[in-house]
Parts: C-alpha cells; sequence; structure tokens
C-alpha cells in the first residue's frame, strides 16, 4: 500500500514523504491515527505544493534573520534600574526590559533568541548574545543606569 505521511513517523519518515507500507500497518495504524493518507496523484500533488510553500518559507525567514542580525549588532540600549552605591541592581535586567527597549528603537526580536550566560546585575556596559533562526549570531550591547 502506498501512503503520504501527514506527520513525522519515528520509524518511516517526515511528512509529505511518499512510502510504501504493508496493508494490515497502513489500515490499521497509520490510516486511523491521521500520520498517513493514500497515495493518489492529487494527495502526492498536494504534498509537494505545500512543501514548496514551506520551503519559501524558510528561505524569507532566513533573509529576514540577515537583516534582522545586523541591525542587533550596531544596537545599545540603555536600561535604567535602582542599585546601591557600589553598583549592584536590587533586581536583574530581564530579557522583557531587553525586548522592550528594543520594540522602541523598531527592532522586534523574540526573546527566545536571546542568551544569557548570566543574569545581568551589575552597572556598567553589558553584552547580551542571541542567536537566530538561520544560524546568525551576535551581541547586544546594554548599558545599565543606576536611578
Amino acid at each position: 500500500m502506498r501512503i503520504v505521511l501527514v506527520k513525522k513517523v519515528v520509524s518511516l519518515g517526515n511528512p509529505g514523504e511518499v512510502k510504501e507500507v504493508s496493508e494490515g500497518y497502513g489500515r490499521n495504524f497509520l490510516l486511523p491515527q491521521g500520520l498517513a493518507v493514500i497515495a493518489t496523484a492529487s494527495t502526492i500533488a498536494q504534498w509537494q505544493q505545500k512543501k514548496q510553500i514551506v520551503e519559501a518559507h524558510k528561505v524569507h525567514e532566513v533573509k529576514q534573520a540577515s537583516i534582522l542580525a545586523k541591525k542587533l549588532n550596531n544596537v545599545l540600549i540603555e536600561v535604567s534600574a535602582k542599585a546601591n552605591k557600589a553598583g549592584t541592581l536590587f533586581g536583574a535586567v530581564t530579557p522583557d526590559q531587553i525586548i522592550k527597549k528594543l520594540v522602541d528603537q523598531k527592532i522586534e526580536l523574540d526573546k527566545k533568541y536571546l542568551q544569557y550566560s548570566e543574569h545581568i546585575k551589575k552597572v556598567g556596559e553589558h553584552q547580551v548574545n542571541f542567536k537566530l533562526v538561520d544560524g546568525s549570531e551576535g551581541k547586544i550591547r546594554v548599558k545599565v543606569i543606576s536611578l
């Protein structure tokens, strides 16, 4: 029996792949679970079209990520926070504060791309690493000012 996988099946393959499976495995497991559909000319064509759309989306996403990485490497943001006389913050600079300051500069970034090795707890200039979808990496400079 020829099937087109709808979802990833660990022992079989990835979505959109056309596979030959035994009649029992297809009818009793894959089809009822919604993991596959019977391979016909129309279902194969539909999955190829979906695959092309996904690929085009990935290419666009990679282009946007590289443009964003160039913008972020030249960014300096200033964050104000309460600190003691020694320059130690009473809290820490959070990813949400950094993202908010980036939005103020008209740069949109999801906080999941920020990579902290340690929290910022001192007044001064620090660097926060980021890694985007396309694998491009860089550093955002964060200047912490005491209130």
